[in-house]
């Protein structure tokens, strides 16, 4: 991936109140991604969702001033129901990759969600994706019912 990584790995854990058929649903499921998968207000476009070890991926975030910011990458392993790793580049900045593995474990009644974002450039892009990350489960805390 990057050469000169200054960040350390970033860890960002949630419980999601649904059972771990349903969140990995909500991960893994092109219709379902584009309900959350954008940090408050935004609004998130799958335009392309190949879930399997090998497959791509690209999602297309867009702001309440019609700003757009597109990511894509690899799916670089799909364990259902257990973990995803993924390979992570902004359009325009496809030199800086990074690598996010998500992990899910059945808790008491919800879902365990433990994301490991490693690769990121620098503390203030740690801290940008620790803010979306947790944006997008609020999103997805907040619309897993109606999903």
């Amino acid at each position: 991936m990057n050469a000169a990584v200054t960040a350390p790995p970033l860890i960002v854990e949630r419980v999601i109140d649904a059972s771990l058929a349903e969140v990995w649903t909500a991960w893994t499921e092109p219709e379902f991604v584009g309900r959350w998968f954008a940090p408050g207000t935004m609004r998130a476009e799958v335009l392309d969702y190949d879930v399997r070890t090998g497959g791509r991926y690209r999602i297309r975030m867009r702001d309440n001033h019609d700003s757009t910011h597109t990511i894509g990458g690899e799916f670089l392993q799909v364990t259902p129901l257990l973990k995803l790793v993924l390979s992570w580049a902004w359009e325009g900045d496809e030199t800086t990759k990074s690598k996010v593995t998500v992990n899910f474990e059945a808790q008491d009644g919800g879902t365990q969600i433990n994301i490991v974002h490693e690769n990121l450039p620098s503390e203030e892009s740690a801290t940008q994706h620790e803010q979306g990350w947790n944006g997008c489960l609020d999103n997805l805390r907040d619309r897993i019912g109606a999903l």
